[in-house]
C-alpha cells in the first residue's frame, strides 16, 4: 500500500501529540501503583554532603536549609563553617585600613538613625546596601563552629579580618577589569555607589 508523504506526516505528527499530551502522562499516574521490591536496608550509609549556594542568601537560605532538614536521609547532620576569633566590625576594616596604608578611619554611628537612613537610601534606589548589609553591621554573628570541628576534622585557615584583606588586595589588583564587567551577577560586579560617593566626598 502506498501512502503519500503528507499522509505518514499527518500520522506521526498524530501519534507525537498522542504521546505527549495522553499516554505518557497516563504512564505517570500509573507508577506509583507499581509495586516495588523491598531492597533492605544497606550494612552502612554512605556519607554525603551538601554544599549550599543560592543567589540572594536573604531571601532563599531560609527555605533552602528547611528543605534539607526535611530530607530523611539517615545520620544527617548540620554544621556551621566560620572563622575563630571574631572580632567586631570596626576591627576587621581598621585591619584593612592599616595593612593598605590608606588614611580612611572607621566612624560610629548612632544605630537607629544609620539603620533608618540605609533602609530609606535603599528603597529610594540610592545605594547598594540592602536587607543583608543592614542587618549584618547592626547585629553580632558568632557561629559555633565545634560540631564540624569535632565531626570532620575541620579548621579554619583565616580568620575574618585576613578575608577582608585579601578581597581588598583582589579588587586593588583588578580594579579596573572588575569596573568593565558586564552581564554576571551582582556579586561579581563592582555596584553603583550611589549617596556612599556623597558621604565619601563629605568625609
Amino acid at each position: 500500500m502506498n501512502c503519500s508523504p503528507a499522509l505518514v506526516v499527518f500520522a506521526v505528527s498524530a501519534f507525537a501529540i498522542l504521546y505527549c499530551y495522553a499516554f505518557y502522562p497516563a504512564l505517570l499516574a500509573l507508577l506509583p501503583f507499581r509495586r516495588h521490591h523491598d531492597m533492605g536496608q544497606p550494612a552502612e550509609w554512605p556519607k554525603a554532603s551538601v554544599l549550599i549556594s543560592v543567589y540572594n542568601e536573604e531571601k532563599h537560605i531560609a527555605a533552602r536549609i528547611e528543605n534539607l532538614l526535611a530530607l530523611d536521609y539517615p545520620h544527617a547532620d548540620t554544621f556551621n563553617v566560620g572563622s575563630d576569633n571574631v572580632k567586631s566590625l570596626a576591627e576587621v576594616y581598621e585591619y584593612v585600613i592599616r595593612n593598605s596604608g590608606s588614611k580612611a578611619r572607621v566612624a560610629t554611628l548612632p544605630r537607629g538613625p544609620a539603620i533608618a537612613a540605609m533602609k530609606l537610601a535603599y528603597h529610594l534606589r540610592l545605594s547598594p546596601l540592602g536587607p543583608y548589609h543592614y542587618k549584618m553591621i547592626a547585629e553580632d554573628f558568632l557561629f559555633d563552629t565545634s560540631r564540624i570541628k569535632q565531626r570532620l576534622g575541620w579548621r579554619p585557615t583565616m580568620n575574618n579580618e585576613e578575608m577582608l584583606w585579601r578581597a581588598y588586595q583582589y579588587y586593588s589588583q583588578n580594579r579596573s577589569e572588575i569596573q568593565g564587567r558586564q552581564n554576571v551577577s551582582a556579586h561579581r560586579k563592582a555596584a553603583k555607589m550611589g549617596v556612599i560617593r556623597l558621604l565619601k566626598w563629605c568625609s
